[in-house]
């Protein structure tokens, strides 16, 4: 049995799933579109990029 690794999407959409519990479903919509637009540079800047465990602050967080 093989347990693949959750992809960066993924991850970001289920915290936000999880916030959506408690949050106006305006902000949900907000983190997403937030969530999507920092996923698509990220994408498209570092396309190595492929687990949570290999994003820290400088690059990816200050380019």
């Amino acid at each position: 049995m093989s347990h693949s690794t959750p992809g960066l999407k993924q991850i970001f959409l289920e915290h936000i799933d999880t916030l959506a519990l408690t949050l106006r479903p305006a902000t949900v919509t907000g983190y997403r579109g937030a969530a999507r637009h920092f996923l698509a540079y990220l994408h498209a800047a570092f396309p190595h990029l492929r687990r949570l465990s290999q994003l820290r602050r400088d690059p990816y967080l200050l380019a």
